[in-house]
Formats: structure tokens, C-alpha cells, sequence
């Protein structure tokens, strides 16, 4: 007898441990992105040139954007004859004929025919975004 309460006494120890260990779950601490936040980028489908070194929107009126049969995307704004050149092939892009070196470029997302490009300087911490519908 004291046997079969000794058994049941461990099994039911062994249970209620077993039991309170499946209701804890531990989850791998959550990491920061490297990636910066681009969700307001791709919420605005504006055609448009934006970063430190220039802003360029279709919308603000005078600047008139274009893309080449071959691809190329190029804006300019009319009253001070600022201008960017961007061939996504290549990749590469030109400011005032004055080419910015690129660490990265790549097509973010391509939706309801308007393009969200997103290139990384050679400085690895500017972003320009050039989006088209064009």
C-alpha cells in the first residue's frame, strides 16, 4: 500500500510538473530591424526624387519627370533647372550630372503600376527613394 502511494504520489508530481512547464513558453528576445522603416515611403505613390540631396515631387508643380524607352527615370524642376538622371539597370544616378555613389539600389515594390526604388549611398546611411508611375 505505502508503494502504490508512493507511485501515485510521483506520478502525480511528475504531472503537475510537466503540466505547469507547457503553459510557459519562452520567446527569443525580439531584435532591432538593421533596415530602417520605410512604410510611409510606400505609403505615398506621389512620383517623386526624395533624400537630403534633393526632393523633387511631381505633384508640387514646375518639375517634370520622364523615363526613357530604355528605362531610365530623370526629373527636372523647371524654374532652377535642377535635374537627377536614374538608370535602375545600371544602377546609377546623376545629380546635376554629378554621379552619387551608390552602395546599394534595389526595387522595393512594384504596385498598381508605380515603382518605389530605394538606394543607399556609398555612406551606407542615406536613403533616396525614387517612385514612378511613369
Amino acid at each position: 500500500m505505502t508503494k502504490t502511494i508512493l507511485k501515485i504520489f510521483i506520478i502525480t508530481a511528475v504531472l503537475t510538473v510537466a503540466a505547469a512547464c507547457s503553459k510557459h513558453t519562452v520567446e527569443p528576445p525580439q531584435r532591432p530591424s538593421s533596415e530602417p522603416d520605410i512604410s510611409s515611403e510606400l505609403l505615398d505613390a506621389s512620383t517623386r526624387i526624395d533624400g537630403p540631396l534633393l526632393t523633387l515631387r511631381y505633384d508640387d508643380g514646375g518639375i517634370l519627370f520622364s523615363r526613357s524607352s530604355d528605362g531610365v527615370i530623370s526629373g527636372v524642376r523647371l524654374n532652377d533647372g535642377i535635374e537627377f538622371e536614374y538608370d535602375p539597370a545600371a544602377p546609377l544616378l546623376k545629380i546635376n550630372g554629378v554621379t552619387a555613389e551608390l552602395h546599394s539600389a534595389r526595387l522595393v515594390q512594384r504596385k498598381d503600376g508605380v515603382e518605389w526604388h530605394q538606394l543607399t549611398l556609398s555612406d551606407r546611411k542615406t536613403d533616396i527613394f525614387i517612385v514612378s508611375d511613369l
